[in-house]
């Protein structure tokens, strides 16, 4: 189970011009094949169009949820799924294989956008969506919100049928997104240029230079400390450098009310696939404590740190109490049977223990 900070070497990325936003006028939904289903008129009534592909890992995971909203509005919204960015020769019989094979946890209309890429360029180009999955929510030919189909989807319907909605609110919230991320943009793109002997260092393997190199870029750029700060600790740990335990205080007084944030600091530190030795088990339990407090005890994956920052400071009952109830939250998600199956690989150690 990985939650750590990314190690990769870090490069400069594009955002792409959205011409296509919350109060455009939608395009036409013109697919190549309907795989399941019909295909709907989307200039009346309240529709959702879903964008995914069948080697999409958190798009299997959203289908499930589309599913449950498509039985929810049943008779007051429709739920189109368009699979986009397939890969090999038959992409067409990919994805009803995918679909037939997915069966009833995929309960709504699903079109395959085909050679043409109309669908491709039309709404996800057009909107500067890069990933997948990408939903958009139209009313009356109208798009009225665009964004992850598990990440605010439901409650914006809820307020669309409530008549509670705010469109010039959401347009508003949008466009400063996007003026962020371009922002981000070019903030990554100057990274590239400084980071040059940095990635260089880490392509060959040497991590004290890559150390070294950071660490100046950090000193002769502060407006990127907390950036590239979370990439130094995983690089201190890697190799062993006992100044991680100062770079992990430091980066978890500037998070301390950011329990996600927190956890991945805490397993920077303790990760059991690692071979880190030097770091301090007091750090990460008191870094792993305090995300845990902050999501409530009801995490899986903060009780799972937490436990094993229990367990490495000799606090056995405890870890063993955590861990199982980790386990039981866990087994409550859906879709996340090797989530389950790693935490209960540590409780089976923790018993042992």
């Amino acid at each position: 189970m990985k939650r750590i900070f990314c190690l990769a070497t870090l490069a400069a990325f594009s955002v792409a011009h959205a011409d296509l936003t919350i109060g455009s006028t939608a395009p036409a939904l013109k697919v190549a094949n309907v795989v399941k289903g019909k295909a709907v008129n989307l200039s009346k009534g309240l529709h959702v169009v879903e964008f995914w592909a069948t080697w999409c890992g958190p798009c299997r995971q959203s289908i499930p949820h589309l599913t449950q909203l498509a039985k929810k509005y049943k008779g007051k919204v429709d739920f189109t799924g368009v699979s986009v960015w397939e890969n090999g020769k038959d992409q067409l019989g990919q994805v009803k294989k995918f679909v037939a094979e997915m069966g009833a946890t995929m309960d709504y209309n699903v079109s395959f956008d085909g050679d043409a890429k109309y669908m491709t360029k039309q709404w996800m180009e057009a909107a500067g969506q890069n990933g997948i999955p990408a939903s958009f929510l139209v009313k009356d030919g109208k798009v009225i919100w665009i964004g992850h189909p598990m990440a605010g989807l439901e409650e914006t319907i809820d307020q669309v049928l409530k008549g509670t909605y705010d469109v010039a609110k959401a347009k508003k919230a949008l466009d400063e997104e996007r003026k962020q991320a371009e922002l981000e943009a070019k903030a990554q793109k100057e990274l590239s240029g400084l980071l040059k002997d940095f990635n260089t260092a880490i392509k060959n393997g040497d991590m004290d230079g890559a150390t070294s190199e950071l660490e100046k870029v950090i000193k002769d750029k502060p407006a990127y400390k907390w950036m590239l700060m979370p990439s130094l600790l995983q690089i201190m740990c890697s190799n062993g450098d006992a100044r991680q335990n100062n770079v992990a205080n430091e980066l978890a007084q500037h998070f301390w009310d950011n329990g996600m944030e927190l956890n991945t600091l805490a397993w920077t530190l303790i990760d059991p696939d690692s071979n880190n030795k030097s770091a301090d088990p007091k750090v990460a339990l008191k870094i792993a404590t305090r995300a845990n407090e902050l999501t409530k005890g009801e995490n899986a994956m903060v009780l799972d740190t937490y436990a094993l920052a229990l367990w490495k400071n000799g606090m056995k009952a405890e870890a063993l109490a955590a861990q199982t109830k980790a386990v039981d939250l866990a087994k409550k998600m859906k879709g996340q049977e090797e989530l389950v199956k790693d935490l209960q690989s540590r409780l089976d150690m923790y018993k042992k223990g």
